[in-house]
């Protein structure tokens, strides 16, 4: 699972490349996605250990917690590029593409 998150994680990274600078790319998605990786395992392990104990059951296995692949390249094409081709490219268009995509995975997560 390690590495296949790594290897989305790194293949969503360079698509973004095109178009957002690696200041954001590396500076700040980079470490939000392994801080989101880093909780949400801890979060899904933890909630199979207190299942277990409410339960008695030993026999228990907790999701496993990952990026979606397909969903990586549908939100990068789908939503931070078309926002930047829509705001016209350049610095600002990148910015903007960015604060999109983080209230876009934000509504996202709370759905």
């Amino acid at each position: 699972l390690f590495s296949n998150n790594l290897a989305t994680m790194l293949s969503g990274a360079q698509m973004l490349s095109s178009v957002l600078p690696a200041e954001i790319i590396y500076g700040r998605i980079v470490p939000g996605v392994g801080l989101s990786m880093l909780f949400g395992t801890f979060y899904y392990s933890l909630h199979g250990l207190i299942t277990a104990a409410k339960t008695g059951q030993t026999k228990l296995c907790c999701l496993p917690f990952g990026i979606n692949t397909p969903g990586v390249f549908a939100f990068n094409s789908g939503v931070i590029m078309a926002v930047y081709y829509a705001e016209g490219g350049g610095a600002q268009a990148a910015e903007t593409a960015w604060q999109v995509g983080v209230a876009a995975n934000f509504v996202q997560g709370v759905v």
